[in-house]
């Protein structure tokens, strides 16, 4: 109770100093691990930690854009069962809802101290808003506050705030940097030599892949002008590409020049970045000089899954880089399917419950389940919950283990649609392509028991005497339609067990009684809740007997009681009992004096 007490009123005062600032205050120290790399949308901070509490929000901040899916790359000293929280007040309110703000990225032991987290920011988010992100690092399964701060919770761990820049502007998408050509597309450059080119848009992309998952894709002078010179074309679908096997690539333009420059990047790792050795592909010029060709031989080495691959060409004066705006040229990003024979990842689950497109779901605590993942053994799975699609917004990835089922505890919204997914993960990677099924949540929130009352009082449990009759009172709320009510029990011995104020009677004493309600409403969705009842024995009286049948004045009759299995409280004189008569007593004997 005391540490109830202590983390209660910690609460509070979080509580109220946050009312009185616009964010909560923090804690942290630098002790055991802390925060070193924070990248967001191509924008990258290299952390310290000299206090605990880092606030970049004046220095360092990320721009996204409403309704697109960014990830979120945290790097960071690694410790004994290491997490990352993040919040991010996406509707400006000076505080964090954890049900539409909250995210997690969980790992569990070292050498783990990096994690990457795909975040989806709400359609509804303003343009031109400048909100706060809270990260903080510890050591706690599961953390749902961030005012307690990390000494406030671990005793250790590190807590930085940055900002993020609502923006309509055309970005590269994800996380990745920003990268394209001139905003206008078909304008003039100027090469190195001062002759004048025309603007060398990317009007054709071909990728050989396995197992018939070529990419052959076009795209027009306006679908650049429109994008401002970056095309995003990663979900048209992904080539697939083995390990060790040796693929063609050609890139065609809409001018020929013989200046012109263009390369490949592939971001191996998954980094979201492209400068690690072996990610850069120059891309040679072909005779007639309207196209690029190259051959990529993907490499070992790499866990399988979807990777990032991004062209770009442009203009001797530009030296290709993956990052950045340049005066000449286009940059376009696919997806490639990196698999591996040797380094096979699971297959997809089969998701059975909540049945896909399922309606009226209750929103109680769901229990999900899916049929294991075909192909190679999983070794566990991470659950996605969410009403974005892909989900994230409620469950982003959380690694539930090497099970079947999945219960999240919560309550989900009424009347909502919502989607979720089970992604089977083994040491070589993901299952990729998975399917994510949806549900409807029913029109109303589950019936809920939010009280029983026992002889009138709020208790677990009471306790009664035989053949005494003890009033019971549930008091139910919320449900869909009509709710009925069941009483269940060993022995239950009520007179109505499908009405919520059934009266208790049984007639046998030294008793213990187990009394379980099930309400249910017309979608079948239920709430359940039990008390106790002891009932004891009925106290028998006894019998009472004089040592004497008549007395004189002032001699000494004595009554005594015997055979009775109760406590005496009192003995009290019978209506027309002499007035003159003195009560003297112990608990079973009484004297009575006659004056």
């Amino acid at each position: 109770m005391m540490r109830k007490y202590i983390l209660s009123t910690i609460t509070l005062l979080f509580f109220i100093a946050e009312m009185n600032a616009q964010y909560c205050p923090l804690f942290g120290n630098c002790g055991e691990g802390s925060i070193t790399t924070v990248k967001f949308n191509g924008v990258q901070n290299v952390t310290g930690c000299s206090s605990g509490y880092e606030d970049y929000t004046s220095t360092v901040s990320f721009q996204v854009q409403p309704a697109q899916v960014y990830n979120l790359f945290v790097d960071w000293d690694p410790f004994y069962d290491s997490h990352i929280y993040v919040w991010i007040d996406w509707d400006n309110s000076q505080s964090w809802e954890n049900q539409t703000e909250y995210y997690t990225i969980n790992t569990d032991n070292p050498p783990n101290s990096a994690g990457t987290l795909p975040i989806l920011v709400p359609a509804t988010a303003n343009v031109g808003d400048q909100v706060r992100m809270r990260i903080i690092h510890g050591s706690i399964d599961v953390v749902t506050d961030p005012c307690v701060g990390a000494v406030g919770l671990f005793g250790h761990g590190e807590v930085e705030d940055y900002t993020v820049v609502i923006t309509d502007s055309p970005l590269s998408g994800n996380d990745y940097c920003v990268a394209k050509g001139p905003d206008t597309c078909g304008t003039l450059v100027t090469g190195a030599n001062g002759d004048t080119f025309n603007y060398q848009q990317i009007s054709r992309v071909q990728m050989a892949g396995a197992n018939g998952s070529d990419i052959d894709n076009s795209s027009q002078l306006f679908e650049c002008q429109s994008n401002k010179g970056y095309s995003n074309y990663t979900n048209i679908g992904a080539s697939e590409w083995v390990v060790g096997e040796t693929y063609a690539i050609i890139v065609s333009k809409s001018n020929a020049n013989s200046l012109d420059l263009a390369a490949l990047y592939v971001d191996w790792n998954n980094d979201t970045d492209f400068d690690d050795a072996g990610e850069t592909f120059n891309i040679p010029v072909d005779p007639g000089y309207l196209t690029h060709s190259v051959t990529v031989t993907p490499p070992a080495g790499y866990a399988p899954g979807i990777k990032r691959a991004r062209f770009r060409t442009t203009i001797l004066a530009n030296t290709p880089s993956p990052c950045g705006q340049q005066n000449g040229g286009e940059v376009e990003d696919y997806s490639i399917l990196l698999t591996d024979p040797l380094a096979p990842t699971p297959g997809c689950v089969t998701l059975t419950a909540p049945s896909s497109n399922a309606a009226n779901v209750c929103t109680g605590n769901v229990t999900y389940t899916w049929d294991a993942s075909a192909g190679e053994a999983a070794t566990s799975y991470k659950f996605y919950l969410g009403s974005d699609n892909p989900p994230t917004t409620l469950e982003n990835g959380t690694d539930i283990g090497l099970v079947n089922s999945y219960s999240t505890g919560y309550a989900l919204l009424p009347n909502t649609k919502h989607y979720w997914k089970v992604v089977a993960v083994n040491d070589n990677g993901e299952a990729v392509g998975c399917t994510t099924d949806s549900f409807t949540t029913a029109m109303n929130i589950d019936p809920s028991i939010d009280q029983i009352l026992l002889g009138g009082n709020d208790v677990d449990s009471a306790t009664v005497c035989a053949d005494v009759d003890l009033a019971i009172l549930a008091n139910i709320s919320g449900g869909t339609g009509t709710v009925d009510f069941a009483w269940t029990g060993d022995d239950i011995h009520l007179n109505d067990n499908s009405i919520n104020n059934p009266t208790f009677n049984a007639s046998t004493g030294s008793q213990t009684y187990a009394l379980r309600l099930t309400v249910i409403d017309d979608n079948n969705c239920t709430a359940r809740d039990s008390v106790k009842v002891y009932v004891k024995d009925a106290p028998v009286v006894g019998t009472l007997s004089a040592d004497k049948a008549s007395v004189c004045p002032n001699e000494t009759v004595t009554l005594t009681l015997a055979g009775y299995n109760a406590t005496i409280t009192d003995w009290e004189k019978a209506e027309g009992a002499n007035p003159y008569a003195s009560i003297n007593h112990t608990q079973d004997v009484l004297a009575t004096t006659i004056n």
